[in-house]
């Protein structure tokens, strides 16, 4: 049985199927943990988290059987975790996109704040990422649906293996990938019916806005300004709004509009009812011509319970 487990609770005897972390970091994988040495350079790494086998292994992580009233307290205090984050996330992120509507200087120290505590949810477990996105269901705020989507893209970065600080700049750029749907008026967000074709041109100008918004307000990170204008494009060339082909599409906008997608499919909206995961994924990785299958895999390893 495979199971993902802090690396502070690894201890020798146990069978690591992998370590979460770039492989110039700790590049061995499917061993048995006997030595110190390997054990100390594990935990010196930038992994989260570590993949183990409690069938090949012989020492296992200390388990309990659970009985049922248990595993609800397990799920209650899980469900508290992620709604204090939340809570943090929506007070904070909502105060940084009103000062910028209100033409006031970015706070981008509160910003790395909210990346931060997402990003303890993100390593939590899989039931913490779950739990995240079934409360996004609940409500079709801009800034919710950002916190949704820069947890999945850093839970991806982790399953990537990237390194500690890419993943926190996938974070930053979930965050603000939306932030030019900030000025765009809310009856054409809101609009349940069919958009006319300027306000389909206003709708896919968001990209652009939102890129001139983080450029002006001094963010410099290549990466965060490409997911922001990109996370619209596709690997057929039919995204907006550029029309970019697939070799012109980062990893890091491959990862943002996987999770872009994905969340606006499970999420309710005014035009339609929330998909269930399984529909969400499915539908996308049939369109393999405009996902990436690589992302949609890690993204299954993500959110699937």
């Amino acid at each position: 049985m495979l199971v993902r487990i802090s690396k502070h609770s690894l201890c020798q005897g146990m069978y690591v199927e992998a370590v979460e972390c770039p492989d110039a970091e700790f590049n061995k994988k499917r061993f048995l943990l006997r030595e110190k040495e390997d054990l100390d350079a594990i935990r010196l790494t930038s992994a989260a988290s570590v993949l183990i086998n409690t069938t090949l292994g012989c020492a296992k992580p200390e388990t309990k059987p659970k009985d049922s009233l248990s595993e609800a307290k397990e799920k209650l205090v899980e469900s508290q975790i992620v709604a204090t984050a939340l809570m943090q996330g929506i007070n904070d992120v909502y105060s940084v996109f009103d000062q910028l509507v209100a033409g006031k200087e970015f706070d981008l120290e509160k910003t790395r704040g909210v990346v931060r505590t997402l990003e303890e949810v993100a390593t939590r477990s899989t039931s913490a990422l779950i739990q995240m996105t079934r409360l996004r269901k609940k409500d079709t705020a801009t800034y919710l649906h950002c916190l949704s989507v820069s947890t999945l893209m850093m839970r991806i970065g982790q399953l990537l293996r990237l390194k500690e600080q890419t993943i926190l700049e996938l974070g930053m750029a979930g965050l603000l990938h939306d932030i030019g749907k900030l000025f765009t008026p809310n009856q054409i967000l809101g609009k349940s019916g069919a958009l006319t074709p300027e306000e389909r041109r206003i709708i896919q100008s968001h990209p652009d806005v939102g890129y001139d918004i983080l450029r002006k307000n001094g963010i410099e990170c290549e990466l965060i300004l490409e997911v922001c204008r990109n996370h619209h494009e596709t690997l057929d060339g039919k995204g907006y709004p550029r029309a970019l082909k697939a070799s012109e599409i980062s990893l890091a906008v491959r990862i943002g509009t996987v999770c872009d997608v994905y969340d606006a499919l499970t999420s309710t909206r005014p035009y339609k009812k929330p998909w269930t995961s399984k529909e969400a994924l499915d539908w996308m990785y049939e369109r393999n011509e405009q996902f990436d299958r690589k992302i949609i895999h890690r993204l299954m390893e993500a959110v699937v319970d």
